[in-house]
């Protein structure tokens, strides 16, 4: 049997979309311009923290290393789709 989608449901899809999207978006816009290591992990670190509904995996790569797959909203490691030539 397959479940009835409410207006509440629909609410809580947008509301996920949207906080995804937003924590790229915050992590590109803040954090895009920095130059050395250590400011991108305090950057990752922020992202982890106040976005922790998106899945971000937490390894030795920032999370500048991903983007987010609009298919099933979860980070996606840019070496996937990039060719290793650029």
């Amino acid at each position: 049997m397959v479940k009835e989608i409410t207006p509440n449901d629909e609410k809580k899809v947008w509301l996920a979309k949207m906080v995804a999207h937003f924590s790229f978006c915050f992590m590109w816009a803040f954090g895009g311009s920095f130059n050395s290591k250590t400011q991108e992990f305090k950057i990752d670190g922020l992202v982890q923290e106040h976005f922790s509904k998106v899945k971000y995996p937490n390894n030795e790569e920032p999370v500048f290393s991903y983007f987010i797959n609009p298919k099933d909203l979860k980070p996606v490691n840019w070496s996937t789709e990039v060719p290793k030539e650029f």
